[in-house]
């Protein structure tokens, strides 16, 4: 029995849709660490991770590219990039001490592909529908140590899971519409994918949550596009479409600049340019959006990081959220209302409830456009770059053999055990992202 089909039926979660993971322990030697396969690792709880943070994570994808005779082939998209990135993190964190390569990374992720049955089972997701990407989520994080002092030795250890990836948001219903966040938003390091990042984006997720039961339960005035909407029928669709359609928050700084929304790259199309906000306003250099301003200059539009305002985007051609989960997903409105918090920091909302439409005809042409050339990359023939490859192309039929062995070995035994990661991955790939290419650095834009 493969190990797809047997996660299919047992499956509860997503991280119940891949048993088989990979990770390397860390054993307190430079370069020296022990790897398994199989169940979860157990995380000890003096790990520095469990009581100060300074975890690192990456999510990445691997895209299922169908055949035209039959089958399907597994494209690893810029894995290379967040290698870098998740290195940077574990460099800036001033522990230097990483118990594998990038040749390790790499094969490591291509390992767990095909000992989960992927590279022959297509990928099916814990909603039970055929998935076109694989999530991958590789994690970076200290050791058993001393917890005191703080200045401890310390050395990282590290694991990868993966599934077949379920729509990032559902279906999208009425359009697409998100909550101004009132509470700014300020982190210690937003150039890095840092788990201590992420604590108030899941706050007012939930609070999002709650907002929606809100409204279901007041019904507090609407107003859209200045318009107050009376009682009646109307208002009732109006609430209905609001409840249905608001599935994501948009955080500002102290500053008023929009920065992202809860794990996602925010830009707008603002005349002739593409603008996102640099890291100085808060903001993570992510890849979609990279290859977002790739994109732009190829339809003719000037990418720029420079900060922007609520008021901006609400006079913008298109409002965008990207990231390697959501993809690039175009924003139809903007949703604010009055806010009351406790002594607690606690947030209550009041009304009216303001929704402000977003976007033009012009800027749903650009959109389309978009995420053409977004297929195209993930396609692997996009005209922009090469930005990845595939992992059948590291692998050999003997080790395709030996890692459909490992699997099996793995549901016989139950538990972990360590083997030899099996294959050749090429060289880096050479295509360049838009870092400090042709991007303007500046404060908040004034229109």
């Amino acid at each position: 029995m493969g190990v797809v089909r047997r996660m299919e039926n047992s499956i509860t979660s997503p991280t119940e849709m891949s048993k088989t993971i990979v990770y390397w322990k860390a054993s307190g030697q430079e370069g020296k660490a022990d790897q398994y396969f199989g169940q979860d690792p157990q995380v000890s709880v003096t790990s520095r991770s469990m009581h100060y943070s300074n975890t690192f994570f990456e999510g990445s994808v691997v895209v299922v590219h169908q055949q035209e005779r039959g089958g399907h082939r597994l494209y690893m998209l810029h894995q290379d990039w967040h290698y870098a990135r998740l290195m940077n993190g574990i460099e800036y964190s001033r522990k230097s001490h990483v118990p594998f390569s990038r040749e390790d990374y790499l094969l490591a992720i291509v390992n767990l592909l095909y000992m989960n049955g992927w590279d022959r089972n297509e990928p099916v997701n814990f909603q039970g529908d055929r998935a076109g990407e694989i999530y991958v989520r590789p994690l970076a994080y200290r050791g058993a140590s001393n917890i005191l002092p703080l200045s401890g030795p310390d050395v990282y250890g590290f694991a990868i899971f993966a599934f077949p990836k379920p729509s990032y948001h559902g279906k999208k219903g009425d359009g697409f519409s998100v909550l101004a966040v009132p509470e700014p938003r300020t982190l210690a390091a937003p150039h890095m994918k840092r788990s201590d990042n992420y604590p108030q984006s899941d706050l007012w997720v939930e609070r999002m949550k709650e907002f929606v039961g809100w409204l279901a339960r007041e019904k507090p005035e609407i107003i859209i596009d200045g318009a107050r909407v009376p009682p009646g029928e109307r208002y009732e669709r109006a609430l209905e479409m609001l409840s249905g359609s608001l599935k994501e928050v948009l955080f500002c700084n102290v500053g008023g600049t929009v920065t992202e929304g809860s794990a996602e790259n925010v830009a707008i199309v603002l005349k002739n340019y593409l603008l996102t906000p640099p890291v100085e306003a808060g903001a993570l250099p992510g890849f979609t959006m990279q290859k977002t301003e790739l994109i732009a200059e190829k339809l003719g539009l000037q990418p720029m990081r420079i900060g922007f305002s609520l008021g901006n985007a609400k006079k913008s051609d298109l409002l965008l959220l990207t990231g390697t989960a959501a993809n690039a997903v175009k924003v139809d409105r903007i949703v604010e209302c009055d806010w009351e918090v406790d002594e607690n920091r606690n947030y209550f909302p009041k009304g009216p409830v303001r929704i402000t439409s977003v976007g033009t005809l012009r800027g749903l042409e650009i959109y389309g456009k978009i995420n053409e050339e977004h297929l195209k990359i993930k396609g692997g023939k996009s005209d922009i770059g090469k930005f990845g490859f595939y992992a059948d192309e590291c692998l050999s039929e003997k080790e395709m053999a030996q890692l459909r062995e490992m699997a099996r070995e793995v549901i016989r035994r139950g538990r972990l055990f360590s083997p030899k990661l099996v294959g050749k991955v090429p060289p880096s790939a050479e295509t360049k992202l838009s870092e400090g290419k042709v991007l303007t650095y500046g404060k908040r834009l004034k229109i």
